[in-house]
């Protein structure tokens, strides 16, 4: 970037203090852990400020030093932004590649790892790791939960659901309900109902306790 002209300082700025990416088009916005879809008008406030923090530095690059005090205005800084989305368009199949990782509030866990060994599966956030999915409660909620306090409802899925291919599908269905991919992948939704004639019985509640 050339460092005597404001956009270049404004490139460097937006480049370096705020990690966004452009998926399908669209800008996202990365904050705590996961990247989210931006609007304009918050893009436009976080390059305004990736400048007043550049402006605040007092860099000792004297190209940089002589052109942070200088005035950008909302247009140009938007324009400059905008067009920082070759650079920053992420290709589809690299988003959400990890999918044994599940992405609580406070840290991301490796599921396998927590399950096989129960070591070094705490991993610290990253804009790198492309993810947009959260539980959206801390790890800690769960950190201590007894496995075997599922064996209940294990054992009561087998009985209402003998058939393996139909518990697989209940197993997909569940997931991505609770990871909230459903919309996308399957366009449809799944309603919980007692068998015909009968009043229930068959573990919708305990289902929806479970989860």
């Amino acid at each position: 970037y050339d460092l005597s002209t404001e956009e270049g300082i404004a490139q460097v700025c937006c480049n370096h203090l705020f990690p966004h990416r452009i998926r399908n088009g669209k800008w996202l916005r990365y904050c705590n852990g996961i990247y989210k879809e931006a609007k304009d008008v918050s893009i436009l406030q976080d390059a305004l400020q990736a400048i007043r923090l550049c402006s605040s530095l007092n860099p000792d690059n004297e190209a940089l030093a002589s052109m942070v005090g200088k005035a950008n205005t909302a247009k140009n800084v938007l324009q400059i932004w905008k067009s920082l989305a070759t650079n920053n368009a992420v290709n589809n199949e690299a988003w959400e590649n990890h999918p044994n990782w599940l992405v609580f509030s406070d840290i991301i866990i490796d599921l396998e790892k927590w399950a096989s060994t129960g070591k070094d599966y705490k991993i610290p956030f990253s804009p790198d790791y492309l993810l947009t999915q959260s539980c959206g409660y801390p790890f800690a909620d769960v950190e201590n939960v007894n496995p075997k306090a599922l064996d209940k409802f294990l054992k009561a899925v087998e009985t209402y659901l003998p058939d393996e291919d139909v518990r697989n599908y209940f197993h997909m269905a569940v997931g991505r309900s609770l990871s909230a991919s459903a919309a996308s992948e399957d366009k449809c939704i799944w309603m919980l109902s007692a068998a015909t004639n009968k009043d229930g019985g068959n573990g919708k509640s305990t289902l929806l306790g479970i989860i």
